[in-house]
């Protein structure tokens, strides 16, 4: 921008680094190099990943021969494979690298109008078709777990709805996640630390961005410090249920007391049984709107206590008194004998 003084000479603005805190100049500028990966009609609804040293791959779409294509570089070199050459597939591409470096694609092919997978291991690519029920598998985005299983979500057009795909072993399963009108469009998949995929993806029925969580079943157990002893018998119970989305804990103990409570730090209760006899111990839970329920028949056993016997001492008897013999003291003058006649 020029601004022109009085004197008529034109005078530039200088502009200068911003100051940021502490007195520091803020530089943004980064250096960028720019390569050309393939060549021709190529590389729409491209995707990116990177393996533990850098090295680049890239899912995209050949619009000149209508496939998907597969680009990656190693030692500053560029190689590129067509992927899939049937149909017209390759449109909205996801890519992802398993922890051995094995790339996975999740892509649309618009001739099928299914929802595809491909796989390399070593040098062998190996496709499948996920989901072909109706129009369904664009806005794809791929992520595999630890163990190499991929998580896919991805829009049904046909419904227009969220759906979310995996592979366990070698069966495939898919689901609707949210089935309002016009949903699922622009999808981004992530998965949890525990492999459990979140989705973020735009509805367009309202305009709204929009998050969905994945939360597993919920499987109900429970243990106990003691399961029997004296009474009275102090017993620690624990919940070690595992999976859903739980809001309150009611546990029955058996002897007619219970416990009830809808905070989590809470929902290990302690109990004394004070009598003996053998206890059913049933908790329940509440998942979202619905009561889950599990019974321990004859969980808790409580004993009385051995009952000890002091023995009676009886009393000795005492000896007879031993007679004191008397001593008799002889007659100190000698008798005199008789004279004989």
């Amino acid at each position: 921008a020029r601004d022109r003084p009085a004197d008529g000479r034109r005078r530039a603005l200088v502009s200068h680094p911003a100051a940021v805190p502490g007195g520091s100049e803020r530089n943004s500028d980064l250096l960028w190099t720019n390569e050309t990966v393939d060549s021709g009609n190529v590389g729409v609804y491209t995707s990116l990943a990177l393996d533990s040293t850098e090295n680049p791959y890239i899912s995209y779409y050949d619009a000149g021969h209508g496939s998907l294509k597969y680009a990656s570089r190693s030692a500053g070199l560029w190689s590129t494979i067509a992927v899939d050459t049937t149909g017209n597939a390759g449109y909205y591409t996801s890519i992802a690298l398993d922890e051995a470096g094995n790339p996975g694609i999740s892509y649309y092919d618009r001739l099928t109008r299914d929802l595809k997978f491909a796989s390399k291991t070593g040098s062998t690519w190996k496709r499948e078709t996920v989901d072909s029920a109706g129009d369904v598998g664009q806005y794809t985005s791929l992520s595999l777990d630890a163990s190499g299983n991929p998580h896919i979500s991805y829009f049904d057009a046909t419904n227009g709805h969220l759906k979310y795909a995996k592979k366990t072993g070698s069966v495939w399963t898919a689901e609707n996640v949210d089935t309002g009108l016009n949903v699922g469009l622009y999808t981004a998949l992530a998965l949890d630390k525990t492999g459990n995929p979140r989705i973020s993806y735009r509805d367009s029925g309202s305009g709204d961005l929009k998050y969905a969580t994945a939360i597993p079943p919920l499987v109900l157990n429970f243990t106990a410090s003691s399961r029997n002893g004296t009474a009275p018998l102090n017993v620690q119970f624990s919940d070690t249920s595992t999976g859903g989305l739980s809001s309150c804990w009611n546990w029955s103990f058996g002897d007619g007391a219970w416990f009830n409570t809808s905070r989590a730090g809470e929902r290990n209760p302690a109990h004394m049984y004070e009598s003996p006899g053998t206890y059913t111990v049933t908790l329940v839970v509440q998942n979202f709107t619905i009561a889950a329920t599990l019974s321990k028949p004859e969980y808790i056993t409580v004993v009385a206590p051995t009952e000890t016997t002091i023995p009676t001492s009886s009393a000795t008897s005492t000896p007879p008194d031993t007679p004191t013999p008397i001593t008799t003291n002889p007659d100190t003058a000698p008798t005199k004998k008789p004279t004989p006649d």
